[in-house]
């Protein structure tokens, strides 16, 4: 087993009004980097380079483009690892995969958010809810070296929502995933706009 490797810079996370933080990693061969505090990383032993930007969609809508480009002769299998939690959680906060809508949900101090993300039409691949002690260490994997998490559905109070995005990226190309968070009153409020931004061509110009 390949040690999990934990590099303390190149993480995002920002609220950005929706109290909600993003963690980024980038599994590659049983290792994986995380992002801190920044949205450019060079990872030279992988020979990838990883920048994300992010725009507002609307005011409660919180979108993050991830374009990871690979500088290697061969291509590159790689599974985008998508963290997200609270700024300040509470044993009143809860947190749950939705099978039938196929996102997570956040709900906390009455607010109910909606995480989702995709590449190339394909959705989450992997989900799991874990407690925020389990983020960036081996408790969160399965099987490490194959990049499987540890299933769990839900979880109430100091909990991180965890999914992950299959990237198969050739020689010296490029590729775009995209994840976001929307904030609103209701479950079913928030799968209107998920709806909608799915079907929004120009925020996810992809193809079928």
């Amino acid at each position: 087993m390949k040690t999990l490797i934990n590099i303390q810079e190149g993480m995002l996370e920002e609220t950005l009004g929706l109290h909600l933080q993003m963690v980024l990693g980038i599994w590659v061969n049983g290792n994986t980097y995380w992002l801190y505090n920044q949205n450019e990383k060079i990872i030279t032993r992988e020979q990838i380079t990883v920048n994300i930007k992010q725009e507002f969609v609307q005011s409660k809508v919180r979108l993050s483009h991830i374009h990871v480009t690979n500088h290697d002769e061969i291509e590159k299998e790689i599974k985008l690892l998508l963290i997200h939690r609270y700024a300040q959680a509470s044993k009143d906060h809860f947190t749950f995969i939705s099978p039938s809508e196929q996102v997570i949900f956040h709900l906390a101090n009455k607010k109910v958010f909606l995480v989702n993300g995709h590449f190339e039409g394909n959705y989450i691949q992997q989900a799991t809810i874990q407690p925020f002690w389990t983020m960036n260490t081996e408790k969160m994997w399965n099987c490490p070296d194959k990049g499987i998490l540890k299933y769990q559905p839900m979880a109430k109070g100091l909990a991180v929502s965890m999914f992950t995005l299959d990237l198969a990226i050739p020689s010296h190309a490029t590729k775009k995933a995209s994840t976001w968070t929307i904030q609103g009153e209701s479950k079913n409020e928030l799968a209107k706009v998920n709806d909608a931004l799915l079907k929004n061509t120009l925020a996810f110009p992809f193809k079928k």
